[in-house]
């Protein structure tokens, strides 16, 4: 009888152990699956820098935009299977360990600062960009100039370069009355992609406190975007600093509100609002190619040294990025410091604004400071020449 009870208390045990052994593998099978599919998407966003979208790699254009969720996944997933003791580890810790140079362009660690002496200081100046979203704010369903909150943007920055993207004139708020509102500003080049007559219209402009002795527009045709350029004097050399505005996403106001407020959870019509948003970016990612195509010859026709800067519309991981900073350093890089964003929506999470300079520059200090003005936050990098 005794000897029945034990061999009861056996079967018990041991199908408790295989339920557990069971319940254990299925998770593992799971977590198998998920760490390869993130794997292989990590591996591709890596990749996807190289494939042009105007020449069949738009599917591969999309993964940039997921690259730090992919990669914070990744590192849970290296964590899980350290804890799990299992030899799956080494896939997720590779592909982990491929992609770790690309970190620089999310995420910087804070070192101790050098701060050099007055006298060095005569050899420095500071850029700043910044899309100004036309300068105009929408409130009770109208839209209102901006101006004042830009002014108010740019005095407490107080650039000796300023380059503005969106840059609007219109009789309400016009670009003599912005100029004046800058006095330090003296020098200016303005182009108007969309010319409204009597020095009214939206597009591009930089101004300077040094003298431009010579400039250039860079356009895109019939798009709305554009480039322009100026060969800006400073202690007797010449640096060209070259601003741009590459083609939009097309996402609206609307659909940006439906993707952070997270409303496609309970929408029936999510499918078709996605495929729709889809088919967007798509055809922008290839026509940002292009233009980039285009800025990379306006870099390499420059005499100078030579600054870029803009709202590219694209992250650090897009073909687009990559194709403009080809020989260039991203000031964020080697100046700034924890994680940067410069578009105020799809969770804070996309630096699209950027300012990179060639060799023979040296930057000193990044920020990236928050103004309600614009859906974009300002970039500005102190330089040494």
């Amino acid at each position: 009888m005794a000897r029945r009870r034990k061999q009861d208390q056996y079967r018990v045990s041991y199908s408790r152990n295989d339920r557990r052994k069971r319940g254990f593998s299925l998770t593992n099978f799971a977590m198998s699956c998920v760490t390869i599919v993130v794997s292989l998407l990590l591996l591709l966003s890596y990749i996807s820098r190289w494939i042009d979208p105007s020449e069949g790699g738009a599917a591969l254009a999309y993964l940039p935009l997921g690259m730090p969720i992919l990669f914070m996944t990744n590192l849970v997933l290296i964590l899980f299977w350290i804890i799990r003791w299992n030899r799956m580890v080494w896939l997720p810790l590779f592909v982990g360990l491929l992609g770790v140079g690309n970190v620089s362009l999310f995420w910087q660690p804070q070192y101790l600062r050098e701060y050099e002496s007055s006298e060095r200081a005569r050899n420095r100046f500071k850029v700043m960009t910044f899309n100004t979203m036309g300068m105009m704010n929408r409130e009770n369903n109208r839209l209102v100039s901006s101006m004042d909150q830009i002014v108010a943007a740019v005095d407490s920055v107080h650039p000796d370069i300023l380059c503005l993207q969106e840059f609007q004139s219109t009789v309400q708020a016009s670009r003599k009355m912005f100029g004046k509102r800058v006095p330090w500003l003296k020098h200016s080049k303005v182009v108007y992609k969309i010319d409204n007559g009597n020095d009214h219209g939206w597009g591009l402009a930089i101004y300077s406190r040094y003298p431009i002795i010579n400039s250039g527009h860079v356009d895109f045709e019939d798009l709305p975007n554009s480039a322009i350029w100026c060969d800006v004097v400073f202690r007797n050399d010449t640096v060209r600093v070259l601003s741009t505005h590459l083609q939009t996403t097309s996402i609206t106001a609307d659909e940006q509100e439906y993707i952070n407020n997270m409303k496609f959870v309970s929408d029936t019509t999510r499918q078709e609002k996605f495929r729709n948003m889809y088919h967007k970016l798509g055809m922008n990612y290839r026509i940002r190619a292009e233009q980039a195509k285009v800025i990379r010859r306006a870099v390499e026709q420059s005499p100078h040294k030579t600054i870029v800067c803009g709202d590219f519309n694209d992250t650090p991981m897009s073909y687009t990025y990559h194709k403009i900073a080809q020989g260039l350093n991203d000031s964020y890089q080697t100046a700034g410091w924890g994680s940067s964003y410069t578009y105020k929506s799809f969770f804070n999470l996309l630096r699209i604004d950027y300012v990179l300079y060639s060799d023979g520059l040296t930057a000193l200090d990044y920020s990236s400071p928050l103004f309600d003005c614009s859906d974009h936050k300002p970039v500005a990098v102190t330089f040494e020449l």
